[in-house]
C-alpha cells in the first residue's frame, strides 16, 4: 500500500473518522433559552425586586442614554430582550445579508421565570412611576428616550443626563418637555389664559388659578395625601383641553384622559400605569367608585383578584392625584367633597374661540418655562415647608402646607394661598348642600318653625320632608324610602349642614328617648362662630370648613 496501512487499518481508520463526525452531529446544542440569559447577562442586566416580590431590571447606561428600568413581564422589557438575542443571534447568510436572531415564544415563556428568579436573590426597592424620593432628594423622569431625570433639593433643582433611580415607565407613559428658566412671570399668565380660569381682582390670579398651580406642585411632591383637582362648568367651557394641559406639565401620557372606571380594578389599573389618574366626562360617580377615589387620593388600598379562579385577594396600596371633570357639579358627595378643589370654568364666546392647533401650539411654547416655575415652587416649598407655622390648618392639612410653602415662588403669599383654599371649602360645603335633596329640605323645614328647633322620630321626620321634596326625587332610587335609610342619610350631611348653621342630633339609645332626632337652627351671631370655629379646627372635615368672606369682605353669608 503507498500510504503503508494495511486494509484492516484502513477500514478501522475509517470508523473513527465516521463515529467522530457522528459524535460532533449528535452534539446536544445548548437550548435556546439559556443562550437568551446568557445575551442578558452579558449585558450587564441588574434584576431587583419590590416588597411583593414583582421583579424589576435595570439596563446599564449607554451611549446617550442613562440607565434604564423595567417590569420583568412587561412589553418593554420583552422587547428589549429580544434585541440583545437578535444581535448576539445573529447569522450572515450567503450573500451577506445580516439576519438577527429571534426568539421562539416558547423559549421566551421559558426565559421570563428565570430572569424573575434571579431578582428574587436581587435587592428590594420600592419603585415608582414618574416622581420618587431618594436619598434626600425628590426626582422626576422626564420620560424621553435619553432618560433624563431632574432632580430637586430645597436648594433648586438640575436636569441630570440619568442616575440609578427606582424610577419605571409604564407602557404609556410619555415625555415631558426639558424645563427651562425663563420669565416664570408671563409663563404662568399665558397658561392662565390657556386654562380658562377667571381673573381675581385687579385682574391678579385668582384662587382658581392659585389652587391649579398649587396642585400641579403637590404632583411632583412624591408623598401625599393629594386632593383631588375636579373641574366643572357647562358645555364649551374647555373643561377636556384644561385637564389634558394640567396633566401634560406633569404626567404626560398616550391617552391623557380616560373613561371613568366600571369598577375597582379598573381603577387600579390606572392608579398603577400612571403618576396621575385623570377621568373625562365623568357625569355621575358611583358611589363605590367615589369611595376608591377618595383612597387613591388619599394613600388607601385598592383590591383586585389576579385571576377568576383564583380565590386569593391581590391588595395593593397607592397614593396618586386624581383629575376629573364633568358637566353636573362633580361634589354632591360629602365623602368626595371632604379631598377635592371644585373648579367651575366659564363658558368660552364664540369669538374668544381658538383654533385647537394654535391652542397647543401656544402651550408647548410655554410648557418648558412653566414645568421649571413648577420646579421651583417644589424647592421652594423642601426648603421652607418644615419650618412653616399657618396660623390655620384646614384639612388636609399637608397639601395646605405644602401649597402656601410654594406660594413665595411664584410671587404669592402665604395668606392668600391659605384663603384660596378655605373659599373653596366653604364653596364645597354649600355644594354638597344644594346636591342632597334631603339636606335641602331639612335647612327648609327648619325655617318654618317657630323657635328654629324640630324634634322627633325618624319616621316623623320622613313624613315631615315628603311635603317638601318633589315627587319625582322622592322617587329615585337614592332618595330614603324608610326612617333608617334617612338616619343614614343625615349622618352623612350633618357635618356639611353644621357649617350652614343647622345642628342634627340623631339617636344614639334605644327605647323612645333615643329614638329622638333633634334638629335645631343657629342664629347669625352663632354661624359667624362656627364660621370662626371652623378655620381653627385641623380635625373638622373639609366639608364642615366654612367660609371666610366675613373677615376680608369677598364672601357672604351661607
Amino acid at each position: 500500500m503507498a500510504d503503508g496501512m494495511t486494509p484492516d487499518a484502513r477500514i478501522l481508520l475509517i470508523d473513527a473518522v465516521g463515529a467522530e463526525k457522528n459524535a460532533k452531529a449528535k452534539a446536544p446544542r445548548p437550548a435556546q433559552r439559556d443562550m437568551v440569559i446568557g445575551a442578558v447577562l452579558a449585558a450587564r442586566i441588574e434584576f431587583w425586586r419590590d416588597g411583593d416580590g414583582v421583579a424589576f431590571a435595570t439596563v446599564p447606561a449607554g451611549a446617550g442614554c442613562g440607565p434604564q428600568r423595567f417590569r420583568v413581564k412587561g412589553d418593554p422589557f420583552r422587547r428589549l430582550v429580544r434585541g440583545l438575542y437578535g444581535e448576539a443571534g445573529q447569522r450572515v447568510l450567503s450573500d451577506g445579508t445580516m439576519i438577527p436572531g429571534s426568539i421562539a415564544d416558547k423559549a421566551m415563556a421559558e426565559v421570563l421565570p428565570a430572569l424573575e428568579a434571579m431578582a428574587q436573590r436581587g435587592a428590594v426597592r420600592e419603585p415608582a412611576v414618574r416622581v420618587c424620593q431618594w436619598q434626600g432628594a425628590t426626582w422626576l423622569d422626564l420620560g424621553r428616550p435619553d432618560w433624563s431625570l431632574v432632580r430637586i433639593t430645597g436648594d433648586g433643582w438640575r436636569v441630570l443626563d440619568g442616575a440609578d433611580v427606582p424610577l419605571v415607565r409604564p407602557a404609556n407613559l410619555a415625555a415631558l418637555p426639558v424645563p427651562a428658566r425663563g420669565a416664570a412671570g408671563a409663563g404662568l399668565k399665558a397658561l392662565a389664559e390657556m386654562l380658562n380660569v377667571r381673573p381675581g381682582w385687579d385682574n391678579k390670579p385668582g384662587d382658581d388659578f392659585l389652587l391649579m398651580v398649587a396642585w400641579l406642585v403637590a404632583t411632583l411632591h412624591p408623598a401625599g395625601p393629594y386632593p383631588v383637582l375636579a373641574l366643572d362648568g357647562e358645555q364649551g367651557s374647555g373643561k377636556s383641553t384644561a385637564c389634558r394641559m394640567l396633566r401634560r406639565l406633569v404626567d404626560p401620557n398616550k391617552s391623557d384622559l380616560r373613561a371613568p372606571p366600571r369598577d375597582e380594578g379598573d381603577l387600579l389599573v390606572a392608579a398603577t400605569a400612571a403618576r396621575v389618574v385623570a377621568l373625562d366626562n365623568v357625569s355621575f360617580i358611583e358611589p363605590e367608585i367615589a369611595d376608591a377615589l377618595c383612597r387613591v387620593a388619599t394613600g388607601g388600598g385598592l383590591s383586585k383578584r389576579l385571576l377568576y379562579s383564583d380565590g386569593d385577594e391581590h391588595l395593593m396600596h397607592v397614593c396618586r392625584p386624581v383629575l376629573l371633570n364633568g358637566i353636573p357639579s362633580l361634589l354632591g358627595r360629602a365623602d368626595l367633597a371632604d379631598r377635592a378643589l371644585a373648579i367651575t370654568l366659564a363658558a368660552i364666546p364664540d369669538h374668544a374661540r381658538k383654533a385647537e392647533a394654535d391652542v397647543w401650539a401656544a402651550f408647548d411654547r410655554e410648557a418648558p418655562v412653566v414645568l421649571a416655575a413648577l420646579l421651583d415652587g417644589l424647592a421652594c416649598a423642601m426648603k421652607d415647608g418644615p419650618g412653616l407655622h399657618l396660623p390655620r390648618l384646614p384639612r388636609m392639612a399637608d397639601f395646605a402646607r405644602l401649597a402656601c410653602a410654594a406660594a413665595g415662588a411664584f410671587g404669592w403669599t402665604t395668606d392668600a394661598m391659605l384663603n384660596a383654599i378655605e373659599r373653596n371649602r366653604a364653596g364645597a360645603v354649600q355644594a354638597v348642600i344644594e346636591a342632597d335633596p334631603v339636606a335641602v329640605a331639612v335647612r327648609e323645614l327648619l325655617s318654618k318653625q317657630f323657635g328654629r328647633q324640630w324634634e322627633g322620630t325618624a319616621t316623623a321626620l320622613l313624613n315631615a320632608l315628603a311635603g317638601l321634596v318633589p315627587l319625582d326625587v322622592q322617587r329615585e332610587r337614592g332618595y330614603p324610602k324608610d326612617a333608617a335609610r334617612l338616619s343614614m342619610r343625615l349622618r352623612r350631611v350633618a357635618p356639611a349642614l353644621r357649617r350652614d348653621g343647622v345642628d342634627i342630633v340623631l339617636p344614639n339609645g334605644g327605647g323612645r328617648e333615643g329614638r329622638t332626632i333633634t334638629i335645631t337652627g343657629a342664629t347669625r351671631e352663632d354661624q359667624r362662630s362656627q364660621r370662626s370655629q371652623a378655620f381653627r379646627d385641623t380635625d373638622t372635615p373639609l366639608v364642615e370648613v366654612a367660609e371666610q368672606g366675613d373677615n376680608d369682605g369677598e364672601g357672604g353669608e351661607i
